[in-house]
């Protein structure tokens, strides 16, 4: 089947940056190097370009559905942080609550999604041998389309229901060439390949002069295209890796997904200059949430590809994917630990990931419980989770001062759990829902990100405010 569609005019890219959470000063807890925040994107001349509003464009977007989305409307930012304002200064609203920092999140969050839903896609479709109406394959696609929708929609809530109506055309399609791309590998046709590669390139022209136009200039079309540039090589180079069963797959998934916060960044700049929305997007707290977005989200990806990579290798927890896997999974686990650390010192960084890494190994214990039918394993495990949501939320509600209420944040953990033994229950019985629930369960994680970076900025507002 060929899954090639329009020819491509749109995609939400813009400057070639990592991402990373770095280590504060330990002597200096109270800081967090964060290279979302603070990169070369978010200060780049695309930010303070004095080009007027583009006259085709709807100016909607401080109640748009990117920032009223599921993503930051949540009891606990709400109930477990439920002051958007610093205690000092009732005033001064708090850098990681304004419409700039909720923009910047939600943006994180869903082109974060759209590289490990495409990557859980190709996979799927991989596994299955190309046949892309196997229905595992078609529910893995289904729930990669959904994310399409929603980031067309956060577009079309800026530029109106055409802008939407190319972008999803566009976008879909430029799945489609991933797809090609992935056939064309998988089947040694370098025709294939060659044709999807060229439409991708294409794909990157046209995008950027999209994009150009629509922000007034203040995305370049050659920054952009040199983003999706860089999308094309990390997305395809994950791909030949699954393509070729080798263990560096999920090391290159993530080192694709790694690339969309600074598109997400560059994107949220250029829409608040553009409508003056309120807040900063290169504020410290705007970059902390932004960074917990997507460590946290990328969590729950990486520990439900782990779970279906050990499920698939028939639980041997040995087998070189496996290990490759939760190498992966280990990797964003000292990655979160290392942010926690960078706000509140070397000590609390080895406690946090002594317990992170614990409740991980619980999933693991509740996984092999389930698919050997142990009840007392899957019991036992659920119990230590309970456990850990006591713990983790005491350690959190301490940590802040009380600004996050520890009742309020257990409930939010223990929803984590839920949602991802959901996930779990669904790969083990092979059923085609457990693509939505693994989407439902990282989809959770951007409200604990935004209610930790609230409290954080407003225990913290010398370094998070400005």
């Amino acid at each position: 089947m060929n899954f090639r569609l329009s020819k491509c005019l749109v995609v939400l890219l813009a400057g070639v940056l990592s991402f990373a959470v770095a280590c504060g000063d330990e002597d200096n807890p109270a800081t967090v190097n964060n290279s979302t925040a603070n990169n070369s994107t978010a200060n780049n001349s695309t930010a303070n370009n004095s080009t007027a509003n583009n006259s085709t464009t709807n100016n909607s977007t401080a109640n748009n559905s990117t920032t009223n989305n599921s993503t930051t409307n949540n009891s606990t930012e709400n109930n477990g942080h439920n002051n958007t304002h610093n205690n000092n200064n009732p005033d001064v609203e708090i850098a990681a609550a304004t419409d700039a920092a909720e923009l910047h999140a939600a943006l994180t969050a869903l082109l974060q999604e759209h590289v490990y839903l495409a990557a859980i896609a190709t996979s799927t479709a991989i596994a299955a041998g190309g046949d892309l109406a196997d229905e595992s394959v078609v529910a893995a696609v289904t729930t990669l389309d959904e994310n399409s929708v929603a980031i067309a929609g956060a577009v079309g809530s800026v530029y109106g229901a055409d802008a939407e109506a190319a972008f999803l055309s566009a976008w879909r399609g430029h799945i489609g060439f991933f797809v090609n791309y992935t056939l064309g590998v998988a089947t040694d046709d370098d025709a294939m390949k060659q044709g999807a590669l060229a439409d991708l390139e294409g794909y990157a022209v046209s995008s950027g002069q999209f994009f150009e136009d629509a922000t007034g200039g203040r995305l370049p079309a050659t920054a952009v295209k040199a983003s999706f540039e860089h999308h094309i090589a990390t997305f395809t180079q994950a791909i030949d890796a699954q393509v070729a069963g080798e263990a560096t797959q999920f090391g290159l998934v993530a080192a694709a997904a790694h690339h969309m916060p600074s598109v997400a960044t560059a994107l949220a700049v250029a829409i608040t200059d553009q409508f003056s929305i309120d807040g900063h997007v290169s504020s410290g707290g705007s970059g902390l949430r932004a960074a917990l977005t997507a460590l946290l989200q990328e969590h729950a990806y990486l520990a439900g590809i782990t779970t279906g990579t050990a499920i698939a290798a028939g639980g041997d927890m040995e087998d070189p994917l496996v290990l490759a896997a939760a190498g992966a999974l280990d990797e964003n686990s000292v990655a979160i630990a290392a942010a926690v650390g960078s706000v509140y010192g070397t000590e609390a960084q080895a406690a946090f990931l002594s317990a992170w890494r614990g409740h991980i190994g619980f999933f693991v214990e509740y996984t092999l419980g389930k698919a050997t039918n142990d009840d007392a394993r899957v019991d036992a495990a659920l119990a230590n989770l309970g456990g850990y949501a006591v713990s983790s939320s005491q350690f959190f509600s301490t940590a802040t001062e009380g600004r996050l209420e520890a009742v309020a944040l257990q409930t939010e953990v223990e929803t984590h759990i839920g949602t991802l033994a959901a996930a779990v229950d669904a790969q083990l019985a092979g059923e085609t829902s457990q693509f939505g629930l693994l989407a439902t369960a990282a989809k959770h994680m951007p409200h604990l990100a935004a209610a930790l970076a609230i409290a954080i900025n407003d225990q913290f507002p010398e370094t998070f405010q400005n």
